[in-house]
């Protein structure tokens, strides 16, 4: 995987990863309609203003810490594709990786691609973060097997069942990040 610019633009083979604003709500909106990909977010914001709120938040993740969750564009036609980033996960502080894709796309590895960009940048810049980060978590819901898979095959561990704040069970799977280079 190639970086292209500062960390906020990450390219893969396939994708380019640019941070998710406002001008991407109403393709985010749109990835949230169709129920199969809504099934397994985690009750996180549907509806009418949903996807707003959560791009405001994205970018307020971005102002403050300089990365978080990207738009996810395929590189040879720029569609919207979905999202994946990192945000600070506030039950203890973690900082998650999260992506979702549209179903279209499922199934070819872009989830594992972006994912890995992310967690390729988080071991390149978190540990020498302020303050220091030293793993990465993903939720996953129990049923979510393609995300249980990738979430091993990223080198993830399951650590704990647990319940997000909108009362959907999930798992919490830790990587711990690779030890900055002497």
């Amino acid at each position: 995987m190639t970086r292209a610019g500062p960390p906020h633009l990450l390219e893969t083979p396939r994708l380019r990863l640019v941070p998710l604003d406002g001008s991407w709500t109403s393709a985010l909106a749109a990835l949230y309609a169709d129920p199969a990909v809504a099934r397994h977010l985690g009750g996180e914001p549907a509806g009418a203003d949903g996807p707003a709120r959560q791009v405001e938040g994205f970018a307020r993740e971005w102002e403050r810490e300089g990365w978080g969750t990207s738009a996810l564009l395929d590189r040879g036609t720029g569609a919207f594709v979905g999202r994946a980033g990192l945000h600070r996960w506030h039950p203890g502080g973690d900082v998650e990786l999260g992506y979702v894709l549209a179903r279209d796309r499922w199934g070819r590895g872009l989830a594992r691609e972006a994912a890995q960009a992310w967690l390729d940048w988080a071991d390149e810049h978190l540990p020498g973060a302020d303050p220091p980060v030293t793993s990465v978590v993903v939720e996953v819901e129990p049923e979510n097997t393609a995300s249980l898979r990738l979430a091993h095959r990223l080198g993830f561990t399951s650590e704990r069942d647990d319940v997000t704040s909108r009362g959907v069970p999930v798992v919490v799977w830790r990587r711990e990040l690779l030890p900055p280079a002497p």
